[in-house]
């Protein structure tokens, strides 16, 4: 478990090592790298270690979180397949890892947890990777006629074709009788059922989502989304640019957050250098500025989802609050939205001296004018009706398909990653984690309107917190992986030599993997780091709560009319930035 002592860490193992040797009629092998359980299995061993996990009391990892590979091209075997789950009961999380050739299949898990459909279909869209037994295997972010699998070594990022490199890769999908796109939601009889496009243009599909709608009359018998129009191939990118780089790209997925994603990035590298520790005050900062950004997300998506479902005045109350907080991000980071403030060791830079007053400036009238929202919505009987009993997800459902954040919580799942699993000194803030059991659209609206009233709580406490440290303080000086500040490259030609060297050849990390995460707007919001001792990772995945949480939006829809479809896509708060990558 990421974030726990060494010697509980130790017991957990331990417990675990036990619970594998004995119950498990197969080779197996548990270790700690980096912090985190992982499960080493052959594949064919896949789903029995699953069901195990899943199943075994004491263990009981019932969320889905992700599946991913690594391309270890020209090492033999070819492909490492990454699963990772949580224990909602136990706060433990584990990475279970199998080897595959070129060419091999695996069987799906799918049936076992929903969420593994979409990853799955990830995995194979952009490595190749087949899944047997699969439901619904074909490209899920790149288009039908797309050549070859982009995650691949030796795949460009530019896009241009890599003839040489391993096979299959230029195979094209309308060759392998795979489904596309087109092919899978078709009318049946009678002929009064017809298929809808609802998007990609639609303003209430919150960005390029395209639904595929099955009607009869209204009522929507079948919802099949398609997503990708907004891939930018950001985790290739990763590949091709330095470990310091990459910080701005992650601010541009979930644009309506940004700091969150520089924030879990950075986290990730932290825990894969061993020693480097990020200052108190740097910490406090990064609490702080990412409660204010919680609050910039959930106000986007309150404005957006009201004026969606007809409340528009709403909306200018909800941007109104949003711009001051903006005009705190310009102060703190010098830009309204993608800042690049949160670093690699800390902050860009110490917060400006005026900046505490300002945020509490904002603080003062802010829990006035949210109740101002929440006296126009949250009694309304037009806001209830179109709200409550709509969208129905289950606390089961919920945990199967990987949802977390605003969406878990609304369905009855009490789990938050500030409080289960800390981070940046977390556990030293007191706040609620409001859950509510009506697992629908207005379930979700109130956890929402709670979580600002919380974070607004953590950031005057962190404010507090920060007057404690020494100013000054806000990155590490641990130079090898930091730049140098100012006044020490005045003063030295060493740190001069560090300065140029950081931001010419970027950082060298240890060769290793970690997994780190935070409790984003929108839920778990992590990133999953593989390096090879050199300045360019080998692998960046994203973890973005968006993709998850959309994926059950077929059983949220279905029976419900298309004036509810609305609402639900409102109240899974997506942003397709995240969703594609």
């Amino acid at each position: 478990m990421s974030h726990v002592n060494e010697r509980g860490l130790i017991s957990v193992i331990s417990s675990l090592n036990e619970k594998v040797q004995a119950e498990l009629k197969f080779p197996a092998k548990l270790e700690e790298i980096n912090g985190d359980f992982v499960l080493n299995i052959g594949k064919e061993h896949l789903r029995t270690a699953v069901l195990f996990l899943k199943d075994t009391s004491g263990l009981d990892f019932d969320y889905f979180s992700f599946v991913t590979a690594v391309d270890r091209h020209p090492q033999s075997p070819r492909f490492e397949l990454i699963y990772n789950f949580y224990s909602t009961k136990h706060h433990h999380w584990i990475r279970l890892k199998t080897l595959l050739q070129d060419g091999e299949q695996i069987e799906t898990i799918s049936d076992i947890f929903k969420g593994a459909n979409w990853h799955e279909r990830e995995v194979f869209d952009l490595f190749g990777i087949k899944f047997t037994n699969h439901p619904d295997l074909r490209r899920i972010v790149t288009s039908d006629n797309w050549y070859g699998h982009p995650l691949r070594k030796g795949y460009s990022h530019t896009g241009e074709p890599a003839w040489a490199v391993g096979t299959n890769v230029l195979q094209n999908v309308a060759e392998s009788g795979i489904p596309t796109q087109s092919s899978r939601v078709k009318a049946e009889e009678p002929t009064r059922r017809i298929i809808l496009n609802m998007g990609p243009q639609h303003p209430a599909t919150h960005g390029v989502l395209r639904l595929a709608v099955e009607l009869e009359g209204e009522k929507i018998l079948n919802c099949v989304p398609h997503i990708g129009y907004l891939h930018t191939g950001i985790e290739k990118l990763s590949e091709h640019h330095n470990w310091t780089q990459n910080v701005t790209h992650y601010a541009r997925m979930d644009y309506a957050s940004p700091m969150n994603n520089e924030f879990a990035y950075s986290l990730s590298l932290e825990k894969l250098i061993p020693g480097l520790e990020v200052p108190k005050r740097a910490q406090y900062i990064r609490v702080m500025m990412s409660e204010l950004t919680r609050i910039i997300s959930h106000l986007v998506w309150l404005g957006t989802h009201a004026m969606d479902i007809g409340a528009q005045s709403v909306f200018l109350y909800c941007f109104a609050e949003r711009e001051k907080i903006v005009d705190l991000y310009e102060m703190i980071g010098g830009q309204r939205m993608m800042t690049s403030y949160i670093r690699i060791g800390g902050c860009a830079f110490d917060m400006p001296e005026d900046f505490p007053e300002a945020v509490r400036a904002w603080a003062k009238d802010f829990l006035a004018n949210l109740k101002i929202c929440e006296d126009l919505l949250t009694e309304n009987p037009i806001w209830r009706e179109r709200t409550v009993g709509i969208g129905i997800l289950s606390k089961d459902d919920a945990l199967s398909y990987g949802v977390s954040g605003p969406m878990a919580r609304g369905s009855g799942i009490d789990f938050d990653l500030r409080r289960d699993g800390p981070y940046s000194s977390y556990e030293e803030f007191e706040f609620d984690v409001p859950v509510e059991n009506g697992c629908d659209v207005y379930s979700r609206y109130l956890v929402r309107i709670e979580e600002m009233k919380q974070a607004y709580r953590i950031v005057l406490k962190a404010l507090e917190k920060i007057k404690e440290t020494e100013p000054g303080t806000y990155l590490s000086k641990q130079y090898k992986y930091a730049p140098p500040r100012r006044e020490d490259i005045n003063s030295s030609i060493e740190e001069l030599i560090h300065h140029f060297k950081y931001w010419t050849d970027g950082i060298w990390v240890p060769e290793g993997e970690a997994y780190a995460f935070i409790e984003g707007s929108k839920g778990e919001l992590g990133f999953y780091c593989v390096s090879n001792g050199t300045s360019h990772p080998v692998r960046v995945k994203v973890r973005g709560p968006s993709f998850s949480n959309l994926s059950p939006i077929s059983e949220m829809a279905r029976g419900h009319l298309v004036a509810d479809l609305v609402a639900i896509i409102g109240s899974i708060d997506i942003v397709l930035g995240e969703v594609d990558r």
